[in-house]
């Protein structure tokens, strides 16, 4: 024990020295395996990432979708963005492409995670057996590949059930092909917009389209960014401020001027766009309508626009009253009052209370003002034009008429008779589409309308093919029961157009309608497409009888032929001349 002792007090100066170095490695180690790794930099699309540590909190991983044509087509849940998102796990910016996100999360690797925005679930779309499809063309009728195409339901409806499925279900998404193609399939019976996703080149195209159409063609109009600049000021030349400037362009979008009157805003210009028309507004002043040239528009894309805004001769504003009652001389309370001015410019909305009383304050004087009522169950609309209204103001005196009704019944059928099964209208008054009823035929056709308007009505779709029958004259308190004739079958036309050399010719613009009579009723549908660059088109689900094609190409005198599928066959050319 002795010499254990002396040899640790001679070897002091060893031992502490040793202490010291294991103590140093310990802490290399502990430092270098509870450390968050370093990622090094990665490049999405031609830009840097900057490298971020691993989120200490949950994250959601985003794996890459599979590349197959069902995916294409399945419900979008987000919309997917065109600038550059910041991750909330870091200060990172990752730019998003049309479907890349999963791409990068595989380039960062595994042991990175992507995290964004809580995305809402939206509900899916009811699933059936009918499809839409179509192209994605130009204005040249050349096919534009790479195009998100979206299929937003509008209008569903329940086999069996005759009742409309909540709107808003969703939407879905898809990608044109290489030949401009595109489908969405297991789409449940019901009307669709379908439309492009605007790009920096071409705008936004739409249509509303029924389930089963395979020809809807979706033509997008190419743009520019154009800036306009300018100052706003009075007739003396002092710079107004405050003042409201909005370009008639789509989506609206307003600046106002600062306080030396200038202003500027940036906006997207049709290809096709003859001109730009933008709006100044400021109270005490008239409104000021400036019109651009396109033609003055320079390759840099820049237009300045001075406008001078002349003051208001008095500023006066009227006060418009009034009194809604029915035919017994009863108030109609809570009923909605529309009062507009073209020339003015101006649309102004008031209620009536339980008196039936309305009052609209701040009325700006014109002599061509409208005043509309979408009446209440029991009444007829109500409708009174060329109003004038001066600065001591107007009150009115409106008495309602009664509305009568009548059951209305039939069967939607084609020209042979045939029926026409699961299909949809709207029943509409002739004198306003304010009134809008949904009329459902069951699997034979038949329908059947309780408490219909007496008077005049018409039956139509709002989506393409589209369908209008007029002359239905409903007796009050009666019952009618009518053919519903529909251009609706399995016939289809295949079309080529060409020049008088024999060569194609792209058209945006074909239109094939049909119509008949009877019994003093009007049946007639419209439908409408384009041909490719190879001068080709097509409709589909014609029924029987003669349909008129119209072809309007620019350049080309406008060209209209009659074709019956029955006696003519299936394949038309369209040949057209120059115009001189």
């Amino acid at each position: 024990m002795n010499s254990l002792h002396h040899w640790l007090r001679s070897n002091r100066t060893i031992l502490v020295a040793a202490l010291v170095f294991c103590a140093a490695y310990a802490g290399i180690l502990w430092f270098k395996y509870t450390s968050p790794p370093e990622v090094p930099a990665t490049v999405v699309q031609g830009e840097p990432v900057e490298t971020f540590p691993v989120s200490p909190e949950p994250a959601v991983v985003v794996s890459k979708p599979k590349e197959s044509q069902e995916s294409a087509s399945k419900l979008t849940e987000t919309e997917p963005a065109s600038e550059a998102v910041e991750t909330k796990a870091s200060k990172a910016t990752v730019k998003w492409g049309s479907d890349n996100r999963g791409d990068v999360a595989e380039q960062l690797g595994d042991s990175v995670a992507v995290t964004e925005e809580p995305v809402v679930q939206k509900p899916a779309l009811p699933e059936g057996d009918l499809a839409i499809s179509g192209r994605v063309l130009d204005r040249s009728g050349s096919p534009v590949p790479g195009i998100q195409v979206t299929a937003r339901a509008t209008y569903l409806f329940e086999e069996g059930q005759r009742k409309p499925i909540p709107r808003g279900a969703g939407e879905r998404r898809t990608t044109s092909a290489s030949d401009g193609a595109y489908a969405f399939e297991g789409l449940a019976n019901g009307e669709y917009q379908v439309s492009t996703v605007a790009t920096p080149r071409h705008a936004r195209a739409l249509i509303q389209v029924r389930a089963g159409v395979d020809f809807a063609d979706l033509v997008v109009t190419g743009q520019r960014d154009l800036r306009v600049h300018g100052l706003v000021a009075n007739p003396a030349g002092e710079p107004l401020a405050q003042v409201v400037l909005r370009p008639a362009v789509h989506p609206t979008k307003e600046v106002s001027t600062n306080k030396e009157g200038r202003y500027s805003f940036e906006v997207k210009l049709l290809d096709t766009a003859a001109g730009l028309t933008v709006s100044a507004r400021r109270e005490g002043y008239e409104v000021q309508d400036a019109r651009l040239n396109t033609s003055e528009l320079g390759e840099d894309n820049v237009l300045e626009l001075n406008i001078v805004m002349e003051p208001e001769s008095d500023g006066v504003l009227a006060l418009v009253s009034g009194t809604v009652k029915g035919p017994r001389g009863d108030p109609v309370s809570g009923q909605r009052i529309g009062f507009s001015s073209a020339k003015v410019r101006q649309n102004y909305r008031a209620t009536t209370d339980a008196e039936g009383q309305f009052v609209i304050q701040n009325v700006e004087p014109g002599e061509d003002y409208m005043l509309s009522i979408n009446a209440a169950a029991g009444f007829k609309d109500y409708f009174l034009r060329n109003i004038k209204v001066t600065r001591n103001g107007l009150t009115l005196n409106i008495e309602l008429e009664a509305g009568e009704t009548g059951t209305l019944s039939g069967q939607m059928v084609n020209l042979f008779g045939n029926p026409v099964p699961d299909f949809s209208l709207v029943l509409q008054t002739k004198e306003t589409s304010y009134y809008n009823q949904r009329v459902f035929g069951d699997g034979a056709g038949n329908f059947e309308i309780e408490n219909a308007p007496a008077g005049e009505l018409r039956l139509r779709t709002k989506s393409t093919p589209y369908y209008t029958i007029e002359g239905i004259e409903m007796p009050a308190g009666g019952a009618l029961n009518i053919p519903v004739v529909l251009d609706w079958g399995y016939d289809e036309i295949q079309g080529k157009v060409v020049n008088d050399d024999g060569n194609p010719v792209a058209v945006t613009n074909i239109s094939l309608t049909w119509s008949h009579q009877a019994s003093g009723m009007r049946s007639s549908s419209r439908r409408t497409t384009a041909a490719d660059e190879q001068g080709n088109f097509r409709f589909t689900q014609l029924g029987p009888g003669s349909h008129r094609l119209s072809v309007n190409a620019a350049g080309y005198r406008p060209v209209s032929v009659n074709h019956d599928v029955a006696l003519q066959g299936s394949e038309v050319v369209v040949k057209l001349e120059p115009k001189e």
